[in-house]
């Protein structure tokens, strides 16, 4: 689907964390259940784990889908890169 502009219409993006290992306290101070809307809230989130996520959210924003699972396409789980606390992030599409 096209705006006016001719240009494609993102979709938007539940991000929510669903975990966090190691010593259970994320750095950047995110807390388990914690909810973002991409691209609304994306100022909100972890520089660092914003870059990690991102490829993952050009996917489902452009209408792709997960191709590793059939049961889950429009949704993508992945943590951040930090050694010490990774955050474990569920990304979803809006329909």
């Amino acid at each position: 689907m096209l705006t006016e502009n001719n240009t494609p219409k993102l979709s938007e993006i539940t991000i929510e964390i669903t975990n966090i290992l190691g010593e259970g306290s994320c750095s950047r101070g995110h807390n388990i259940s914690e909810i973002f809307d991409y691209p609304k809230d994306r100022d909100k989130m972890c520089p660092s784990a914003l870059s990690i996520l991102r490829p993952y959210l050009l996917v489902l924003a452009y209408g792709g889908n997960n191709i590793y699972t059939q049961e889950t396409p429009n949704t993508f789980s992945l943590s951040c890169s930090d050694p010490s606390h990774p955050v474990v992030y569920k990304l979803t599409r809006k329909e």
